[in-house]
């Protein structure tokens, strides 16, 4: 669908805060292909998941895949919730020009092949970017029918509930750095 560069990016250290500050090293896990809590066993705000590569390509976006267990996070459920929109989508069109089918902010209508936000989940996606504990760049949301640039993300799992992707694309800043059991630093 577009030009694509492939770049090897070996993901090193994974570590999960379920929200309480303390980070739990989960590479072991990983690397053992054991299921991961993502952002702990009860995900609450303030839950993150950290992922540290020893490498990072400099003006490439990296393309990271998750896979879900459980039921309701797979193809079947993208598309309940796409046809779902869509059906929605069409019930609330105007009847006569002037008349809109419910008050609203005026955003236009969703694309038909972009999937509908998370009712209650939100993702911010960050990039270490400094050497201060809080040195934290945070990545811009875009469509996923829009290619990301520099100091984007474009997330097709619906906040990390729907198996798919999310491409990130980095910032030149970006800083290795030493988080939680991670000996080493790592991006």
């Amino acid at each position: 669908m577009r030009d694509l560069n492939v770049s090897v990016v070996t993901l090193a250290a994974v570590q999960v805060d379920p929200g309480d500050g303390h980070l739990q090293d989960r590479t072991r896990d990983w690397r053992d292909g054991l299921p991961i809590p993502a952002l702990g066993m009860d995900p609450r705000p303030g839950a993150a998941l950290y992922l540290g590569y020893s490498e990072l390509p400099t003006e490439d976006p990296i393309a990271l895949a998750f896979r879900f267990q459980g039921p309701g996070s797979d193809a079947a459920e993208r598309a309940r919730i796409m046809c779902e929109a869509a059906a929605q989508q069409i019930a609330c069109q105007p009847v006569l020009p002037d008349i809109r089918c419910e008050e609203g902010d005026g955003e236009p209508p969703l694309p038909a092949q972009t999937l509908p936000p998370h009712h209650s989940a939100r993702v911010v996606w960050e990039v270490l970017t400094g050497t201060a504990p809080d040195a934290w760049t945070r990545l811009e949301p875009v469509a996923a029918v829009d290619r990301p640039e520099t100091g984007q993300v474009m997330d097709d799992t619906r906040s990390l509930t729907l198996d798919g992707i999310v491409e990130v694309c980095l910032p030149a800043t970006r800083v290795k750095g030493q988080l939680g059991a991670a000996e080493t630093p790592f991006f």
